[in-house]
């Protein structure tokens, strides 16, 4: 299935760690693995520096995973 990702959302997905490429068909695996690999970067680099919040990647990636979830 291909997602329709927007330029910014594929410029972030660059920062992802993925042995595939977005912009293409992707399997429903493949979606799998995508959000899986977005919770978790949100995980890793998702809180600010004070630890009160999300950082602008991990808004990034919860913005990601809202609008993948009709796909998953």
């Amino acid at each position: 299935m291909k997602i329709p990702f927007s330029k910014e959302q594929l410029a972030f997905l660059k920062s992802v760690p993925l042995p595939f490429d977005p912009s293409t068909d992707l399997t429903d695996e493949q979606i799998e693995r995508l959000v899986d690999a977005l919770r978790n970067h949100f995980s890793y680099y998702g809180m600010n520096e004070a630890g009160t919040g999300e950082s602008e990647i991990g808004t990034c990636c919860a913005d990601l995973l809202t609008f993948l979830a009709p796909y998953a």
